[in-house]
């Protein structure tokens, strides 16, 4: 009898005997071997449009169909791991509360939420001592001031508002437990993190607390309020996004690292740098990781927007400048991955250069930098062994340097056409930011760490031992 796949195998018009399967010419009518009468097969036209087709596709374009369906599969997959796509919008918050940007203010670290630590439109320079707080024990952080009150946390796990003007004791509450992070003041409320995972919003006028969240880890970075959310970066490698009115939680994002220094804004777009070298940059629309960028070694300061680009200081005496509107694929760093081992293995000339890199700048082997101050194109940046540095944002290249001599702990402040910053033997240095030339100093009675904080008429300096809050006019 014919073989049940004669059909699929005769060639189109042949007449098969369907007696002893023998084909034959389509002109024959009985079957040369057998003598059978013979029917003609009529062409075959698979059923179908994609079978069809399918059937009719060479071998070589089936596979290459079929490697690109699955390069789609796997584009998809890498994109909803990485988080590019498929995030939904997070929970939007009950208010647009923000901290005040004004010449009277520096109402949260860096002074606004890019954390450029610049006012560059004032021309103050102080001349003496107006008034000091002195806590009696370690002061952690540096204070923040909005309207006529100065916040601060002091070391013995206390939380106080001093007046502006004279340094009076407005009000103190007791917290839990100590704190190295600086008040985050609103036109009403003050947010502090503590080491014990807790936010606690105060109100400014009472102390009075308005709500309380608790995380499971450890806060050592200073909270940051952003279009009526607070957001908290934990020891855990968790930034939390609160509520600013009742401290419900919106919605969180997971870093791969330990966090110390708070994020930092620009729009749409946040920036938390890890200890452990990397920085995320994030779309705080629908919590949706963009970039990933290795600086390459630990960063405990926070990053500076700056127009296009944001720059990272790290603990070796490292800056990086990265164009943060860059946007990197699962897959792109698995690759970026393989090629730093291939070059650790000898197997590549050079290491792979992270996406969104612009430039970087070794200004000192091995020493631990201060975040950059920003302003007019130039980053301020100082060395813990004494150093304060000028740099073009552009290309990185040093413009100037100034060698103090001594330690250098604190951040500086660029005010006006001055750069400020303060030393371990105690001074206070303010040098034109033409040409590094100090044009002024005063010498206080303590090390300085900590942000040189500047106002329209005044400049704030910290001392962490003895604990001693300076105020000069």
């Amino acid at each position: 009898m014919a073989n049940a796949d004669s059909k699929s195998s005769t060639p189109l018009g042949e007449a098969v005997c369907e007696y002893c399967g023998h084909g034959n010419s389509a002109d024959r009518a009985f079957c040369s071997e057998c003598l059978t009468p013979l029917r003609t097969v009529a062409p075959y036209e698979p059923k179908g449009w994609i079978v069809g087709r399918a059937r009719l596709a060479p071998p070589k374009k089936r596979r290459n169909a079929s490697l690109l369906a699955v390069a789609v599969v796997l584009s998809l997959w890498g994109l909803w791991v990485s988080g590019v796509i498929f995030n939904g919008p997070v929970a939007l918050p009950s208010t647009t509360r923000e901290a005040v940007v004004a010449a009277d203010s520096w109402a949260l670290p860096g002074r606004d939420v890019a954390h450029t630590s610049a006012v560059p439109d004032h021309s103050f320079v102080p001349g003496r001592i107006a008034w000091q707080f002195e806590a009696g024990t370690t002061l952690r952080a540096e204070p923040s001031i909005s309207g006529d009150r100065v916040f601060l946390a002091t070391g013995e796990g206390k939380l106080v508002a001093l007046g502006k003007e004279t340094g009076e004791l407005l009000w103190e509450r007791d917290l839990s437990l100590l704190t190295g992070s600086s008040p985050v003041v609103t036109g009403s409320t003050a947010y502090l993190t503590l080491r014990d995972g807790q936010v606690i919003a105060f109100d400014v006028e009472t102390g009075d607390t308005e709500w309380a969240f608790q995380a499971p880890a450890a806060f050592f970075a200073s909270a940051v309020i952003h279009e009526g959310v607070v957001y908290a970066a934990s020891w855990g490698g968790v930034v939390y996004a609160l509520d600013a009115i009742d401290g419900r939680k919106l919605w969180t994002f997971e870093t791969e690292g330990r966090i110390v220094a708070a994020p930092s804004f620009a729009d749409n777009l946040m920036a938390v740098a890890i200890e452990d070298r990397l920085v995320y940059i994030v779309d705080i629309i629908d919590a949706g990781k963009r970039l990933i960028y290795d600086a390459g070694h630990i960063i405990v300061e926070s990053p500076v927007f700056v127009g296009d680009r944001l720059l990272v200081s790290t603990g070796k005496g490292r800056v990086a400048a990265i164009e943060y509107s860059k946007i990197e694929y699962s897959f792109e760093r698995m690759a970026r991955y393989w090629r730093q081992q291939f070059f650790i293995w000898r197997m590549e000339e050079k290491p792979p250069v992270p996406k969104g890199h612009i430039w970087w700048r070794t200004l000192v082997r091995d020493v631990e930098l201060s975040a950059p101050a920003v302003a007019n194109g130039v980053a301020y940046v100082a060395s813990a062994n004494g150093q304060l540095h000028a740099m073009s944002i552009a290309d990185g290249e040093v413009l100037w340097s100034y060698d103090a001599g001594v330690p250098i702990h604190t951040s500086p402040t660029v005010s006006g056409s001055h750069v400020f910053v303060g030393t371990d033997d105690g001074h206070v240095l303010g040098l034109s930011i033409a040409d590094g030339i100090v044009v002024w100093k005063i010498r206080l009675s303590a090390p300085l760490e900590g942000a040189i904080i500047m106002t329209e008429d005044s400049l704030y300096a910290t001392s962490r031992e003895p604990g001693v809050l300076f105020v000069l006019r």
